[in-house]
Formats: structure tokens, C-alpha cells, sequence
């Protein structure tokens, strides 16, 4: 069983906090076999920093831990869109205004009502 979860110590605390607590913890032990079992742990959280990062990410959190709140929620940037009337207003071709019945060309530069200035 991971050390921090079976003496209820915080995952957070560092080497000298942990031994402090453990050397409490063996001046009121009862026997031989309670000293052991505080030794072997102790040693299994002070004895290498990496043994230690281990056993701290593998504890289990406090049973009465309630889950927080998930972060809000972002919400997509709309940029802003002013729409006025005049967007709405349908205006008509040039050709319409003349009368003459043209086919228009995508490319700028043949332009049918200049064809005839040439």
C-alpha cells in the first residue's frame, strides 16, 4: 500500500517534514512491528526524491474530497457586425440602365459597354 495513503500523509510535504511526522510517529509506537512498519515506510518516502514523486502521484485523494467545479467554459469571439439598410439594397447593373441586353464577362478589362469606344 503506498505510504502516504496508509499514514494519512499529505503528498505535498517534503523529506523533512515527512520525517518529522514519522519520528512522532515512532515515539509513541507500541511495538517492534509498528517500528518496522514506520521505518520501511519513512525510508520508502525519504530515500530517493524519485521513490517519493511516485508514491505522491499514486495517493488516493482524502475520501470526503469533493470534485470543484470545471473551469467556465470559454466562449467563442463573435466579431462585431453592424448591418445597416443599406446592405439589404439590391443595385441595379449598369447594362439595366442603358437597355441593352449584354453578356457580362468575368474579366475586368472587357468590359462589353466600352467595346463599343474602341
Amino acid at each position: 500500500m503506498n505510504p502516504f495513503d496508509a499514514f494519512g500523509i499529505d503528498p505535498t510535504l517534503g523529506p523533512a517534514a515527512i520525517t518529522a511526522y514519522f519520528r512522532g510517529r515512532m515515539e509513541v509506537a507500541r511495538d517492534d512491528d509498528e517500528r518496522n512498519a514506520l521505518r520501511n515506510a519513512w525510508e520508502a518516502l525519504v530515500g530517493h526524491p524519485r521513490d517519493r514523486v511516485i508514491h505522491a502521484l499514486r495517493a488516493m485523494p482524502p475520501r470526503g474530497a469533493t470534485p470543484g467545479k470545471p473551469p467556465p467554459r470559454k466562449r467563442a469571439v463573435r466579431p462585431e457586425v453592424s448591418v445597416e439598410a443599406e446592405d439589404f439594397v439590391v443595385l441595379p447593373a449598369i447594362g439595366d440602365g442603358l437597355g441593352a441586353d449584354l453578356a457580362l464577362s468575368d474579366n475586368p478589362f472587357e468590359d462589353p459597354l466600352l467595346a463599343g469606344a474602341r
